[in-house]
């Protein structure tokens, strides 16, 4: 029983972590969590919801007052350094690739709360949450 608890325990740290990284706080969720417990976040204009997919990507679907910053597109870095401004800037993708590159650039310059949604539209799908198509 004890290794059931234990376990249980390792897969809740696992889907909510928070960390600290150079002066900025970093909270990972699922978008299932996201959904639930803080969707609150984008109805001020303190907080911006990064697509970090391709531009194909983002105009077949992609969630309800997201922008568009493709992580691999060369030269993305002004776009994403124009929301410094923000107090909240939340990133998905689709598996993470591309979270992990904003999420790295952010580092560079960003002060603020960055929230990733770690399972990205994948996850979103997965749970049958509302999607812009």
């Amino acid at each position: 029983m004890k290794p059931l608890i234990v376990r249980f325990i390792l897969l809740l740290f696992m889907l909510t972590t928070t960390y600290v990284g150079q002066s900025q706080i970093i909270t990972e969720v699922t978008s299932l969590e996201f959904y639930e417990h803080h969707m609150h976040l984008l109805e001020d204009d303190k907080t911006v919801l990064i697509d970090g997919r391709s531009a194909e990507m983002f105009e077949k679907e992609h969630i309800a007052g997201a922008v568009y910053i493709d992580a691999f597109q060369d030269g993305f870095l002004p776009e994403l350094s124009s929301y410094a401004g923000k107090s909240c800037i939340v990133v998905y993708c689709t598996t993470n690739r591309r979270t992990k590159v904003l999420i790295d650039a952010l580092k560079t310059f960003y002060t603020g709360h960055v929230v990733c949604i770690c399972d990205g539209i994948t996850g979103w799908k997965l749970n049958n949450l509302p999607l812009v198509k």
